[in-house]
């Protein structure tokens, strides 16, 4: 379930710490769920659990250790259980969790001083939860959709779940355990004002022990209720029906994408049958044949389209042919790093739509808007520009100073190269 989920399935592709995270943090949950219920070798068991924390807080900073404690405390609070971090395993948990997480924060300290201080654990941990880096995200619903959608094509294996967790979480301690170490997390990540996918990705780990019980259950003994299997069969059909319509949501790219929705819907419409009928192996087959589908059309029929949109790969590798000897690049702050990457070439400047391009303090000079793009473009015979379709239609709106001054050169997905000319170069400048 876990394996064949989208978001597990994303996330396996993008060189991000939170893959780590999850893997330890998991770990640490694992290590403290046995350290309560096995009390005859509960030393070793805090110990992998403290000593997996470690890790986890040398991955991504103090997250490490919060969450899996968040957890823990919580599940020890609910059950009225004796704490498991107590005598030998305690304290050698506690040295395996120095030696691993401190020395690489203490190096960087003496190397950069405060500044390091200030940057990692103020700037990139404090501030991030106090201050939103991405204001289109912050929104308490946010993670719980990320999860939803996250969790396809089994979400109706995730509504039942969720109903069934409900009704036993009181006289199940293990479902009480997973309802601990979810809950407590997601109150504190949407709280944060600073939101991405990647910050929830550890949470699949408990949603996926809670949906693999259910699963096995479906196939031993059926549906608990009526209501469940009217649940289940209602939110199948309308998962079917959410891939179908997935491409109008823009309706520009619907002629381009609807077929490729029509083929991806068509096991999700399979396992809902099945689902209807109490055909469950055949269900969940259907269900996981929709992720390799997925994956098998993303490597191979829409790898260009998807290499377009989500990379700068290709037009990077086209600013060397069209800049002129000496002309200055100017790139879009979104596209700043992919483009010093993919180029060589390192931009004289970034544009952007106000003084602060970046969360994280930038080396480049931001330039901001058409006014500050046209003084910069005052001391050079001409400026290589990248960014993306609406940053250069943002440049030649009527009101702006440069609505003249912009040549297209070349448009590859969003991403656009053009260069700004001479007021005199103008085609009415006579």
């Amino acid at each position: 379930v876990l394996a064949t989920g989208m978001e597990f399935v994303l996330m396996s592709r993008l060189m991000l710490t939170d893959i780590c995270l999850a893997f330890f943090v998991t770990l640490s949950m694992f290590g403290l769920w046995m350290a309560v219920h096995d009390e005859s070798r509960r030393n070793r068991w805090v110990f992998l659990q403290l000593l997996a924390s470690g890790f986890a807080t040398l991955t991504k900073g103090p997250i490490g250790i919060l969450f899996p404690a968040l957890g823990g405390i919580a599940y020890l609070w609910f059950t009225r259980t004796r704490s498991p971090w107590r005598g030998r395993g305690l304290w050698l948990g506690l040295l395996a969790w120095t030696v691993i997480a401190v020395p690489w924060y203490v190096l960087m300290f003496l190397k950069f001083g405060w500044e390091y201080w200030d940057r990692f654990f103020v700037h990139e941990n404090w501030d991030r939860i106090i201050t939103s880096e991405h204001d289109h995200s912050n929104h308490w619903w946010y993670y719980p959709m990320i999860l939803f959608l996250g969790t396809l094509p089994w979400i109706p294996l995730l509504a039942a779940s969720l109903l069934r967790s409900w009704k036993v979480a009181r006289t199940d301690r293990r479902v009480l355990f997973l309802a601990c170490w979810f809950l407590p997390s997601l109150m504190f990540l949407t709280i944060a004002q600073s939101k991405l996918p990647s910050y929830i990705f550890f949470l699949f780990m408990p949603l996926a022990l809670l949906m693999g019980p259910v699963l096995e259950s479906w196939m031993q003994k059926g549906f608990r209720s009526t209501g469940e299997r009217r649940l289940v069969c209602l939110s199948a059909i309308i998962q079917a029906l959410g891939v179908l319509a997935a491409p109008f949501i823009r309706p520009e790219e619907a002629a381009r994408y609807n077929w490729l929705a029509a083929i991806i819907a068509v096991p999700l419409v399979i396992a809902a049958a099945m689902l209807v009928r109490q055909q469950f192996k055949l269900a969940a087959a259907s269900l996981g044949l929709t992720t390799a589908l997925v994956i098998g059309l993303a490597l191979t029929k829409v790898s260009p389209d998807i290499e377009v949109v989500t990379s700068t790969r290709t037009i990077g590798q086209k600013i060397e042919s069209l800049r002129r000897p000496g002309e200055p690049l100017v790139t879009a702050s979104f596209l700043t790093r992919a483009v010093n990457y993919f180029s060589g070439v390192r931009p004289a400047g970034e544009y952007s739509q106000g003084p602060r391009a970046h969360y994280t303090p930038h080396p480049l000079p931001v330039i901001v808007r058409d006014k500050g793009l046209a003084k910069f473009a005052a001391d050079y015979p001409s400026v290589l520009c990248v960014g993306q379709l609406r940053d250069l239609e943002d440049l030649t709106r009527p009101k702006s100073v440069l609505k003249d001054r912009c040549e297209k050169l070349l448009t590859i997905g969003d991403r656009v190269i053009f260069r700004i000319i001479p007021a005199d170069a103008r085609p009415d400048a006579k």
